[in-house]
């Protein structure tokens, strides 16, 4: 199931970005930060289930800091 959803928002993800830089119209950043952020919760999760503590928390707190900045562009 983790699986699944960090493939779904990384390839949302990668849409976002491509459409960004294939148009130059880059009013869908915060979107794709946004489910950027939430494939690295996913990672996380993922990593710290399999007891890598590490890169688990390493991946959160990246979460924790992209959230941050869509917060502070005013999503």
């Amino acid at each position: 199931m983790l699986m699944i959803l960090r493939v779904v928002f990384t390839i949302v993800a990668i849409s976002f970005a491509t459409y960004g830089l294939i148009t130059s119209d880059f009013r869908f950043q915060n979107w794709m930060l946004l489910f950027f952020s939430l494939a690295l919760v996913v990672t996380g999760i993922s990593e710290l289930r399999k007891g890598h503590k590490m890169i688990g928390g390493l991946a959160i707190t990246a979460f924790v800091f992209i959230l941050c900045v869509i917060a502070m562009t005013q999503f």
